[in-house]
């Protein structure tokens, strides 16, 4: 055979091996790219973060929409922090909860009776002269069909409460005279009284009989249960004043009334501290058949038969026409 024939005879080098080489390596890195960037999170050796994190730190804006986009959907300047909220599909659920609009009424559906009541307004006061402060009052002006029921509170407390409530469900004001140690032995009840709209006047710190007293003790007696209740309450005894055991004189109504307090009388005693075994049926009798326009009736904290005519008595009252009524409103002030 010649040497041009054996030379032909020889097989050419394959090319394919290369290619596949080459395919092979693109594959292969194609592929662990595409585990980097879409497969699960791993470690970046030396780095201390994920694929994802490095990513993000990488490139801290990339998956944010541009400043045009978000003038689109009407995001302002600076606020490419805030989350776009998308429109709910009917009858999806919202993923967290949201807070109703500053809109939306509140609803209280607390009961009634815990609810925090209205402060009622201060009752007026009445002012006069210097001279018409010397000279009691024991009645209101007739032909007015109006009356005031009053109650000293110098003896026990526990028949008050009934007292209030009565009072409270018929929506009246009336006039307390207090003393000094009743206020301090029932604070609550006091503290009530204030709150419910009820008027205050002086009945001294510890029910002495005035006429018995120098003006110095007087003054001092005033003082100190003005001081106590105000400490108490806010409220003001001035300028009503009733004396104790109804003892008084000039001298004490002088007395009085530069102190700044006018002398409370009554028109009609209901018998409830004069009589101890008076039943509720006998005061309620002796209001019915004495009272008249502009009367001032007597009546006592302490006494449970006086709590217990209460309902009745202002039921007569109203069907013959009277209107209850504090001192303040029932002299004019």
């Amino acid at each position: 055979m010649t040497a041009k024939k054996r030379s032909r005879s020889r097989k050419k080098p394959s090319r394919k091996g290369p290619v596949l080489l080459i395919l092979f390596v693109a594959l292969a890195a194609f592929a662990f790219l595409g585990i980097r960037v879409f497969g699960p999170e791993t470690r970046v050796a030396g780095s201390g973060f994920t694929s994802k994190e490095a990513t993000a730190r990488a490139f801290p804006d990339a998956g944010r929409p541009s400043a045009s986009d978000r003038a689109g959907r009407g995001q302002g300047a600076g606020s490419e922090d805030r989350p776009v909220t998308l429109p709910l599909e009917d009858g999806a659920a919202p993923d967290r909860k949201t807070e109703p609009p500053a809109s939306s009424p509140r609803v209280d559906t607390a009961p009634a009776e815990a609810r925090p009541q209205p402060a009622l307004p201060e009752p007026a006061r009445p002012r006069w002269s210097a001279e018409e402060m010397k000279k009691e009052i024991d009645r209101g002006a007739e032909g007015r069909k109006q009356v005031s029921l009053t109650f000293d509170a110098g003896a026990s407390g526990e028949p008050t409460p009934k007292i209030l409530d009565t009072l409270k469900a018929r929506g009246l004001r009336v006039t307390f005279f207090l003393t000094g140690k009743w206020t301090e032995d029932n604070p609550d009840l006091v503290r009530r009284m204030a709150a419910e709209g009820h008027e205050f006047g002086n009945h001294t710190y510890d029910h002495k009989d005035l006429t018995k007293l120098s003006e110095e003790e007087i003054r001092e007696e005033f003082e100190k249960t003005e001081k106590i209740v105000r400490d108490l309450t806010g409220k003001s005894t001035m300028p009503l004043f009733r004396p104790p055991y109804g003892s008084r004189d000039q001298r004490l109504r002088e007395i009085a009334a530069r102190a700044g307090y006018r002398c409370i009388y009554w028109t009609l005693d209901s018998w409830d501290s004069l009589r101890k075994d008076i039943i509720s049926q006998e005061i309620a009798s002796r209001v019915r058949r004495k009272i008249s326009d502009g009367s001032i009736v007597l009546m006592h904290c302490g006494s449970e038969a006086t709590a217990q005519a209460l309902p009745g008595i202002l039921d007569e009252l109203s069907a013959q026409g009277y209107r209850v009524v504090s001192i303040s409103e029932l002299t004019g002030g």
